[in-house]
């Protein structure tokens, strides 16, 4: 393997470094008729009063939402766990619950079953990060695939 990009767990294994890349924002998910769609503003509290479709725990987009409930308190009642984001919208339009996704994920010309609500700082973004051997010698095509997720980064 040259590089990855991904979310890493909380700890980086020894010889690897990782280089920010961007940040991964998430949003709330419904379907189009659901009473959440009308709150001007929806907190964790209301989240958790419905049954919820969720990434499975093992994955950091999993673990990282169902962290932010367990930090307030709360254990959302999770009706369905999933390893995909298109399984998960598509959960949700079927009115399974609702579902804490990545906001990158969300395709406006064909979401159209769903409702999108902006969470705020409620769950935090996670950071994409470019994973690379700490002994490997970085290629012209690598660097400039850092450059470009991660144009602030300084040449290796």
């Amino acid at each position: 393997m040259d590089l990855g990009i991904s979310t890493l767990p909380q700890s980086t294994p020894a010889g690897i470094i990782s280089i920010d890349a961007y940040p991964i924002r998430r949003c709330l998910i419904v379907p189009r008729d659901h009473p959440l769609v009308r709150r001007k503003k929806v907190t964790i509290e209301n989240i958790a009063q419905y049954p919820l479709v969720a990434y499975d725990e093992r994955f950091n987009s999993g673990w990282a939402v169902l962290r932010e409930f367990e930090r307030h308190g709360l254990s959302p009642r999770v009706v369905v766990r999933a390893t995909d984001a298109n399984v998960i919208k598509a959960y949700v339009a079927a009115g399974l619950g609702v579902a804490v996704l990545q906001q990158m994920a969300l395709e406006p010309d064909r979401d159209t079953d769903l409702a999108v609500i902006e969470t705020g700082r409620i769950f935090p973004p996670s950071m994409a990060v470019i994973s690379l051997r700490a002994d490997q010698f970085v290629r012209g095509y690598m660097q400039a695939f850092i450059d470009m997720l991660s144009p602030g980064e300084a040449r290796s």
